[in-house]
């Protein structure tokens, strides 16, 4: 987009809160059992709610002066699936559901892209600061804050 003269903010969220409990994105085996089967359970994990980066999107739409030619890194907190897991016994009183699907079985219904993510993130390489987000939006939940909502 820069050879075209357009003006270009990028916004790069990694995993999504909601990953975590709703259905609607992918079934929540998807965050408890594959992604750390394929790239460890103690790999750091960029985290950031949908409200919080529906958030974030209005406010760079509402003063695109102050964030063109950004490549913004979204996450509010980064911790690994084991993190998570603790955090939601924490929350919850029991840990999560786990349901051991075959990854063949979970490829054919959402494709690969996921899965080679994550085997890639097993020794790739991710900077994610939460301070970047909680300086555009301070009020940015962490995943005890969320779960804490959604579960609480």
């Amino acid at each position: 987009m820069e050879e075209a003269g357009l003006p270009l903010t990028v916004l790069r969220p990694m995993a999504f809160m909601e990953l975590m409990t709703d259905k609607s994105f992918y079934p929540a085996v998807s965050t408890w059992h594959l992604m750390p089967k394929l790239m460890g359970d103690d790999r750091p994990v960029p985290w950031i709610c949908l409200d919080d980066f529906g958030a974030i999107v209005a406010r760079v739409f509402a003063e695109p002066d102050q964030f063109i030619g950004e490549d913004i890194k979204v996450a509010s907190e980064v911790d690994s699936i084991a993190e998570c897991r603790r955090i939601w016994r924490e929350v919850v009183g029991r840990y999560p559901r786990r349901f051991p699907m075959p990854v063949w079985a979970f490829e054919r219904f959402v494709g690969t892209d996921l899965t080679t993510m994550w085997r890639w993130l097993r020794t790739g390489r991710l900077e994610f600061d939460p301070s970047w987000t909680h300086d555009i939006l301070p009020t940015a939940l962490t995943v005890r804050q969320w779960l804490t909502l959604v579960k609480g």
